[in-house]
């Protein structure tokens, strides 16, 4: 199915729609522009919203709090600025701006839109611009009444404590117990669980789905169990109570004679293979009867394959000469069993979805009585609000303050959030006088670990089909960048699987389209000349051999790297050159390394440090506390905390925060 071209100043304003926007292709710089329009009410009749909507009207959902405030800066700067153009204090704007003024042929309308517009951007501090789970605490607080939830509620960052308490409880009401009762359930139990900590860990994943307040209870491990052994004991009955000794003797002479015959394609089954396999089965078939015996024999998959009528059959050169062989009644023995085991009750599935929901029970009724929510809290309450009694009522009141939608990174959507804004918007068949709009790009997710998959988001392009849109231009890379990544993704929508492996015999739901290159106004050039886009370094000395230490080669590639650094920054034509020939020469701050641990950074800024270069060392794991900054601070406010220590006080004054001199502090009395 083609893909249109999205132009900002003709996209539909209404409706469900997808926009995929690759990295670099404007996607903020479109989402301004829609905004701008629908402040506006800009389109024609069943294009359009139908009236022009206010920022406390316009939801923009996106995934961080810095995203947040770019969008709203992004926004309210755009607003800005097209008010100008319409009071005519500015002459020059861009291409956008300008198809969108020919739309008001009628000059004197524009000083009526140049105010429609300020307004818009002076109340951007209002404009409903959030994270996802900024927005559902919101709808929470503010529909209490429909959600069901509290008017106050205080946010509880880290509940892991609190879920780990719950395992343990857990472990002590469902698992424990059973230790001394019932032992053989409670090793069953324990080789699914383990442990209270290992129960968590493996419930994370489901522990972060909503489940309907209304959801019938689960059967308890100890039903599952029961259940099982039940099947179990009479899969013993009615199998294991057989004479396994005898055929497995009658059938071993009869593989034996037609070995001796020569009948058997010795490459396909060898004696080997049957006198190792048979064994197996003697040692299971002299336990049978016990307790605790297995259920199948240990043979592997290949064994089981090979002992029953059709294997032997493919083994043999004459299966009309080996009509004993082929009626054992031990090859189909086996295989009744095998169904027998394979048709047992499934427990261990079901001790997990038990567990899931007996703790998002327990910690709903743990957060109720603390009055606490914790982030995931906010999308699963509202999602479970949303498919409550109230969940019709809840949907029409957030559509009515939110007429309309715009998702951000929507590719990163996880099934919660998915769920959440079908249940208000409906996006395969939108209510009238709505809109919603999800912009993002397959290619790029970068929050999988918060439990967004693809397949949320192919869920949503059929259900946006045909309204799909793409933004074809690349403003961020240069022209040979975009080239060399067309040329590598473009052959590979011919695969069969296509270009990312979801391609079937119908259609291809996540095709690579091209895009095209605007270029950049400036050029990287080494010594004045373009520089390649990717460089190797090879370390090939004679003192290094096999047996070189590694911390001698990261220091010996860390002093490298400095020193090319330090190249770069002192040769007078090395920079970034624009298009009217001017350098910038490049600096520190446009130089990134990338390393593997925070040893190799250390490497990194030690010898930049000896070249006398500034480098700063940015990491995740890192907390702002243990940064020397951090330590400053702390000696700084000992002091304050007690200015009379003159020892504090020193130490408070010597450090890189007040960065008096030597002289300066001996000269302090």
């Amino acid at each position: 199915m083609a893909i249109e071209t999205l132009q900002a100043v003709k996209f539909p304003l209404h409706h469900s729609r997808l926009i995929e926007a690759s990295a670099g292709t404007g996607k903020t710089y479109t989402i301004a522009a829609l905004y701008l329009r629908l402040v506006l009410n800009h389109g024609s009749a069943g294009e359009n919203f139908g009236r022009p909507l206010q920022p406390n009207e316009l939801l923009v959902v996106t995934f961080t709090e810095a995203a947040t405030e770019e969008l709203r800066d992004r926004i309210r700067a755009r607003l800005s600025e097209a008010a100008r153009w319409f009071r005519g204090d500015i002459s020059k704007v861009d291409e956008f701006l300008q198809q969108l003024s020919a739309d008001y042929p009628d000059q004197q309308q524009w000083p009526q839109l140049a105010q429609q517009l300020d307004a818009a951007a002076q109340a951007m501090d209002e404009a409903a611009i959030h994270t996802i789970h900024g927005w559902c605490n919101r709808m929470l607080r503010e529909h209490a009444f429909a959600s069901g939830s509290l008017f106050t509620q205080q946010l509880h960052t880290d509940s892991t404590q609190q879920w780990l308490g719950l395992a343990r409880d857990y472990w002590r009401n469902h698992v424990q117990l059973l230790a001394v009762e019932e032992r053989s359930s409670y090793q069953r139990l324990t080789e699914v669980l383990q442990s209270p900590q290992a129960l968590y860990q493996k419930l994370r994943p489901l522990l972060s789905i909503a489940t309907a307040a209304s959801a019938p209870p689960l059967a308890t491990p100890q039903q599952l169990l029961t259940a099982y052994q039940q099947a179990e004991q009479q899969l013993r009955s009615e199998h294991h109570n057989q004479p396994w000794l005898q055929w497995l003797d009658a059938a071993w002479q009869a593989l034996l004679q037609q070995w001796a015959t020569k009948n058997i394609d010795g490459r396909k089954f060898k004696p080997s293979f049957g006198e190792k396999w048979f064994a197996q089965l003697r040692h299971w078939a002299a336990q049978v009867g016990e307790g605790d015996s297995p259920l199948m024999p240990p043979l592997t998959a290949p064994a089981i394959s090979r002992l029953h009528y059709h294997g032997l059959v493919d083994v043999l050169k004459q299966p009309d000469q080996a009509a004993e062989l082929l009626q054992q009644p031990l090859w189909q023995a086996l295989v009744d069993l095998q169904q027998a085991v394979t048709q047992l009750p499934e427990y261990r599935i079901g001790v997990l979805e038990h567990a899931a929901m007996w703790l998002q029970q327990r910690f709903a009724t743990l957060q109720a009585e603390r009055a606490q929510i914790g982030f995931d809290d906010m999308l699963t309450r509202l999602q479970q609000a949303l498919q409550g009694a109230h969940g019709a009522r809840l949907a029409e009141l957030i559509r009515r303050q939110f007429p309309l939608a715009m998702i951000d990174e929507f590719q990163d959507t996880d099934p919660t959030q998915y769920a959440i804004f079908n249940a208000i918007y409906r996006l395969a068949k939108p209510y009238p006088n709505t809109g919603i709009f999800l912009i993002g790009d397959p290619k790029q997710a970068i929050y999988s670990f918060r439990n967004a998959d693809i397949y949320t988001y192919l869920q949503a392009r059929n259900d946006t089909s045909p309204r799909h849109y793409t933004l074809v231009v690349n403003y961020r890379s240069t022209t040979a960048m975009v080239a060399a990544t067309n040329s590598l993704f473009l052959p590979a929508n011919n695969h069969a699987e296509g270009a990312f492996l979801f391609k079937d015999q119908q259609h291809d739901p996540v095709p690579f389209v091209e895009i095209a290159a605007h270029g950049l106004k400036s050029q990287w050039q080494i010594a004045g000349q373009p520089a390649s886009a990717l460089q190797w370094f090879c370390y090939n000395n004679a003192s290094a051999n096999a047996n070189t230490n590694t911390d001698i080669l990261l220091k010996r590639l860390a002093e490298h790297c400095a020193e090319q650094m330090a190249l770069l920054l002192k040769h007078p034509e090395t920079g970034f050159f624009s298009d009217s020939g001017k350098l910038q020469r490049v600096q520190p701050g446009d130089m990134a390394v990338l390393v593997n641990s925070g040893s190799q950074a250390r490497l990194i800024r030690a010898a930049l440090r000896k070249r006398q270069i500034p480098s700063v060392y940015l990491s995740d794991r890192d907390s702002v506390f243990a940064g020397s900054l951090a330590r400053d601070l702390l000696i700084v406010l000992r002091a304050c905390a007690s200015p009379r220590d003159p020892q504090l006080v020193r130490a408070a004054l010597a450090t890189e925060l007040i960065h008096l001199s030597l002289a300066e502090l001996e000269s302090l009395k």
